[in-house]
């Protein structure tokens, strides 16, 4: 099974460099002596691979300056470090010492022969000798090898990486894409097609895009007929693009955060490929796709899942030049990515804010940062800012020019509307989601982020450390991670999503420390018990269920639910899961059972649940109710409702709540303009405003309200301060 031992923990096997220029006389063996205390480690902690020092560049750098020392020293025979005696022995493979971060670490044993002129031509030949290469200071590297780094990551390792290094960079393995590509399927791509947009958001943004295909107007996004102004409209774009292609609503509106989730992996992988190593990528980006909140967002059809995209892209690209430039292009790209991010959600901006602790890293002199400009660059650290201007522009200065060549108060409206209250004046004052400032740091981070929330046990001693060492390398990420968390923090208005582009920044700085946290019994322990209480709690709600337990029914019905088959199917599937890491790999309790959670509840439980959740029940039952040659009206309707309407409609506006009554009055003055006319209004409505109170019929249950229908007369004191003008008339376009 490829790449099993990553999750068991297995640590890699030895390699030998044999140097075939010589042969010596006889074998030899030299013992490695214990860690000396100058060197700050610990014999018995791991010790995670450190930025641009995978093992085979080690040796070879290892080899080639030995081979240098050689060229300076007697060559009739083979010398050890003088406080090493020579055991002769059989040869054997000895493990790589551990040294400090000021030299170069021999990550395997390296077999060397003896100079040419030690062989005899009448001799046979001779086992090659042992000689381990024990503490090669960093001056002593020929000009023209790369210098390795110091390995880092264990606790009480070094982690600072002390020169740069010429990579010699891993390809990407095809074996590699197959195991990301199987996570994201499995835990993301399940259910795709299967079920409709779901509330609160999704039907909103879908009803959004397929208007926008149907109305052909792109710059400016409609619900309803009325505009919208809350968000930029990238996303919707993507929706719309996706709806083209495919026709459907419900077989397209999950593609863009699939696509999305897709992308972000991609990236936490390529820089750990670049930085540590493969595994260490590979590890780090499983680890992210089956950390709950990312799952939960990319499931569904949020803009956070492709803004996560966006922001982590631009990240990439700019850490690409801070950590390993200079390349003022992906700088430049940096910038632009970001620019791209402010059309899909106002905050885009956000990774350029990378370069405050940058500079102030840089003023402080950490250690970790490569002379991108050795203070002379000038003028190109513009060049993000101005590729953010350039970005946002391909949006902006368009629908710019089209409200002002339109002249249209509504569009001018909405300029004002998109730039100003909902971006400043909404992160100011917000209106909704009102939270207090530590609701991240209390009620999302330790639930939603698992397993990486429970990873930080062992990784807070490390980044302390780094900290202690000024190791830019893990705290420039990491800085970038909590001036996001306090920027929504500082937010009145909270939602758990809004800090969910800081998660990969999370998975970047802990590249350093995975490999050698998968080694630890620790970490496999928690990984199974984690995968474990999803198996406890199914089998306690089965069993609740069997014996009519009230949690058990209550849970059940609450989800609308009147079958157990998929309790069983799951319980059978984890429980076959969690029995395989039992036995093979712990670490794979917790994917395994998010991947049966996925499975079992894209194809047994989100069926059965689509009908009521998504409203494709109620509005054909109510729409069964109008009678023929009557035209019906929306009173503070829901989006889903939009999406299942198969004949021509009038609505009063979207989010007309905020303005009280207004909505009531102008629905009145339609509905007493003409017999043959009929309202939806919840009850909330009905309740609240009393300008229906006559012929009003009951018609269902939906989004945990009720709805009535409700035929003329409005009450004319209501009729009479309505304004006819709000009426919009929406077409029939249920597909």
């Amino acid at each position: 099974m490829p790449d099993i031992g990553l999750l068991q923990g297995r640590t890699s096997r030895p390699r030998i460099v044999t140097k075939t220029d010589a042969q010596p006389e006889a074998p030899v063996e030299v013992p490695v002596p214990a860690a000396s205390p100058t060197m700050g480690l610990e014999p018995e902690i791991e010790v995670a691979a450190a930025f641009l020092a995978p093992v085979d560049r080690a040796i070879a750098v290892v080899s080639a300056v030995v081979s240098e020392r050689e060229r300076h020293e007697p060559v009739a025979e083979v010398t050890a470090p003088a406080e090493v005696p020579i055991v002769e022995r059989e040869p054997a493979i000895v493990p790589p010492p551990t040294v400090a971060s000021g030299l170069v670490a021999a990550a395997a044993p390296i077999v060397v022969g003896a100079p040419a002129a030690a062989v005899s031509p009448e001799k046979p030949a001779t086992p090659a000798a042992v000689v381990p290469v024990a503490q090669v200071p960093m001056s002593a590297s020929p000009p023209d090898v790369a210098t390795p780094v110091a390995p880092s990551g264990g606790q009480g390792a070094s982690t600072i990486p002390t020169q740069p290094a010429v990579p010699v960079l891993p390809p990407i393995r095809a074996r590699d894409l197959l195991w990301l590509a199987l996570a994201l399927l499995v835990i993301v791509g399940t259910g795709l097609g299967v079920r409709d947009p779901w509330p609160a958001d999704e039907p909103r943004f879908a009803v959004l895009a397929r208007d926008m295909v149907l109305s052909h107007e792109w710059l400016f996004p409609r619900v309803g007929g009325d505009l919208y102004q809350d968000k930029p409209p990238l996303f919707f774009w993507l929706l719309a693009i996706c709806y083209s292609l495919f026709g459907s609503v419900k077989a397209s509106f999950l593609i863009p955060s699939l696509l999305a989730a897709g992308g972000t992996l991609f990236l936490i992988y390529d820089f750990g490929r670049r930085t540590v190593s493969r595994e260490a990528g590979l590890a780090a980006a499983l680890i992210s796709v089956c950390t709950l909140q990312f799952l939960m967002v990319m499931r569904g059809a949020q803009i956070d899942a492709t803004l996560c995209f966006v922001t982590t892209f631009s990240l990439y690209a700019l850490l690409r030049h801070l950590l390993l430039g200079p390349s003022w292009g992906w700088y430049f790209i940096g910038g632009f990515v970001a620019g791209i991010g402010i059309f899909t959600k106002g905050v885009g901006f956000l990774p350029l804010l990378l370069l405050i602790p940058y500079f102030s890293l840089r003023a402080l002199r950490w250690k970790g940062l490569p002379p991108v400009d050795a203070g002379k660059a000038g003028w190109r650290w513009w060049l993000a800012p101005l590729a953010l201007l350039i970005g946002v522009s391909l949006w902006f200065v368009p629908m710019l020019i089209a409200v002002a060549a339109s002249g249209s108060p509504e569009y001018a409206a909405y300029r004002d509307e998109i730039l100003f209250k909902q971006t400043v004046g909404r992160y100011a004052a917000a209106w909704h989601h009102v939270k207090a400032w530590y609701y991240f740091l209390l009620e999302v981070v330790p639930a939603l982020w698992l397993p990486w929330s429970l990873l930080l046990i062992w990784l807070a001693p490390r980044f302390k450390q780094a900290f202690h060492e000024r190791n830019a390398r893990v705290w420039l990420p990491l800085f970038w991670m909590l001036i996001v968390i306090a920027f929504f923090s500082a937010s009145p208005g909270k939602r758990g999503i809004y800090i969910l582009p800081a998660l990969p920044a999370l998975a970047i700085a802990a590249l350093p420390f995975i490999e050698s946290l998968m080694a630890r019994n620790g970490v496999r322990r928690a990984g199974f018990v984690l995968g474990g209480l999803f198996f406890v709690a199914a089998a306690a709600l089965a069993i609740g269920y069997a014996l009519h337990a009230k949690f058990a029914m209550d849970a059940m019905a609450a989800a609308n639910l009147t079958s157990v088959t998929w309790l069983y199917v799951f319980l059978a599937l984890c429980g076959a899961g969690l029995g395989f890491a039992a036995l093979r790999a712990p670490l794979a309790a917790w994917p395994v059972a998010l991947g049966s959670l996925a499975i079992v509840f894209s194809y047994l439980l989100a069926p059965v649940m689509n009908g009521e959740r998504s409203g494709q029940d109620f509005t054909r039952a109510v729409l069964a109710q109008v009678q023929p040659g009557e035209t019906l009206g929306l009173v503070a309707y829901k989006e889903q409702f939009l999406l299942y309407l198969d004949r021509p409609t009038v609505n009063f506006g979207h989010r007309r709540w905020q303005e009280g009554i207004q909505e009531s009055l102008d629905a009145a003055k339609w509905l007493n303009a003409e017999p043959n006319r009929v309202l939806l209004v919840p009850e909330s409505t009905i309740k609240k405003f009393p300008c229906f109170i006559v012929s009003v019929t009951p018609a269902g249950r939906s989004s945990d309200e009720e709805w009535f229908l409700v035929r003329p007369p409005a009450e004319r004191d209501c009729s009479d301060r309505g304004d006819s003008s709000r009426v919009i008339a929406y077409p029939a376009s249920a597909r």
